[in-house]
């Protein structure tokens, strides 16, 4: 681990990886506290509504994002001095993306809120907020990330979820139960965070802002060329298993709300490794994507990787012999049973960190859509073995699901860079449809 760390740590990313892992840390250690006291603020089943309940906006946000967040951090980094043009030109479809998707969101309330309990339905009126919010901070943090300003970007996507552990600890200390109030706290949590990030980044575009780079003599992309290469690589930028949690939509829907409770604890150990990952991926994005050629890129790339699994693998072990005693300790005996899948989803979780580094870096070459196909590779792996196993082993089974289909993606995404380098090799231009050139 030294020697791989050391040559990482030796390049000009230093510092700009050392404070994406810091912040991702402190972020996980917000998610850790807020998860522990959701869940023994509201109990298994209240907990497992309040993860319905926020599935729905982040679904909806994500996909109708069309990925257009991610293009311009792409584009940005490229050429920082398009900033401010792009910015602009992306304000109207952003306010008509906003108007369509809580369209989208009301009708989907409407049919879930049918039958259930009077504070179910309350608290769901609440989450209206939540996609204007997030489309505000996917937008916000996409232009700083494009400009590398990664002081501002890591202290502002730390801000949600500190703001959501303070919100939960003052819920906590009050006793407060009520499902609506602590969705309101939620709420308005996340429309701070998303305010913020999109004002700072919005005031770092000015045209007056004085910048040691500046544009290029290339045209602008465009509107069009934006949304192709978001669209490309949409699946494999959102990641829809682990950010929209199919599984634990599963669980709510074909188990119980009490199993759905059992299961998001299960998950919160896996969220370290990830973070890591995600961490370092959003530095290697915007770095690769500037790099001033194909070699380098690559040899960024693939040093980095080989630090988010070494990472990784150092968690996990420390996690795996941990779990059992954390669990009754943090969350109580009541989640106990969330033990096992949680020991298993922590061996997939390695494979879901490679995976992660692998195709944030590839988009970062112009590649997005090598993470949009392992993605759906992971959906056709993922929807038979939870057919197969949830009637026969229950959460253990939806556990060993995720964790294989994880292994297949990842395997996936390394076969799609072989083919494409191998097309590269025989013609430099050759590169797989769907890349964006780079220099060879």
């Amino acid at each position: 681990m030294g020697p791989l760390v050391a040559r990482v740590i030796g390049t000009p990313l230093s510092q700009a990886v050392a404070g994406s892992l810091v912040a991702g840390v402190v972020t996980q250690a917000a998610l850790a506290i807020s998860g522990i006291l959701l869940a023994r603020t509201l109990g298994p089943e209240n907990r497992g509504y309040l993860a319905l309940l926020l599935l729905w906006p982040a679904i909806l946000s994500q996909v109708g994002g069309l990925g257009l967040p991610f293009a311009m951090a792409y584009f940005v980094a490229r050429d920082p001095g398009h900033a401010a043009a792009l910015t602009r030109s992306l304000m109207a479809p952003a306010a008509l993306q906003v108007v369509a998707l809580l369209v989208c969101q009301i009708a989907v309330l409407t049919w879930y809120d049918a039958g259930k309990p009077g504070p179910v339905q309350l608290a769901s009126l609440f989450t209206l907020v939540a996609v204007p919010a997030q489309l505000a901070l996917d937008y916000g943090l996409g232009i700083l990330q494009g400009q590398q300003r990664f002081l501002a970007f890591n202290l502002l996507r730390a801000v949600v979820p500190w703001l959501t552990a303070l919100a939960a600890a003052f819920l906590f200390l009050s006793q407060t139960r009520h499902l609506p109030m602590v969705t309101l706290a939620l709420m308005t949590a996340t429309a701070l965070g998303g305010c913020a990030a999109l004002l700072v980044a919005i005031r770092g575009v000015s045209p007056h802002r004085r910048s040691g780079k500046t544009s290029s003599d290339d045209a602008v992309p465009g509107r069009r060329q934006l949304l192709t290469f978001g669209v490309r690589g949409l699946l494999g930028s959102i990641y829809p298993v682990e950010t929209f949690r199919i599984d634990q939509a599963v669980v709510g829907l074909l188990l119980s709300p009490a199993a759905l409770g059992v299961y998001v604890v299960a998950l919160a150990f896996t969220n370290l490794p990830r973070f890591i990952a995600q961490s370092v991926g959003m530095v290697a994005y915007p770095h690769i994507a500037g790099a001033p050629d194909r070699r380098s890129a690559r040899r960024s790339m693939w040093r980095l990787f080989g630090l988010v699994v070494t990472l990784s693998v150092a968690v996990v072990i420390v996690l795996e012999a941990a779990v059992g005693l954390l669990v009754p300790l943090f969350f109580g005996p009541a989640f106990s049973a969330a033990v096992l899948p949680a020991r298993i989803m922590l061996i997939g979780v390695v494979f879901l960190a490679g995976r992660r580094l692998l195709t944030e870096a590839l988009k970062g070459t112009g590649f997005p859509i090598a993470g949009t196909v392992s993605e759906i590779a992971s959906w056709a792996w993922l929807v038979p073995a939870l057919a197969l196993l949830i009637p026969t082993r229950g959460l253990e089974g939806v556990a060993i699901a995720m964790t294989s289909s994880a292994v297949f993606s990842l395997i996936v995404v390394l076969g799609l860079d072989l083919f494409r380098e191998r097309g590269a090799g025989q013609s430099p231009a050759g590169y797989a449809r769907g890349t964006v050139a780079m220099k060879p």
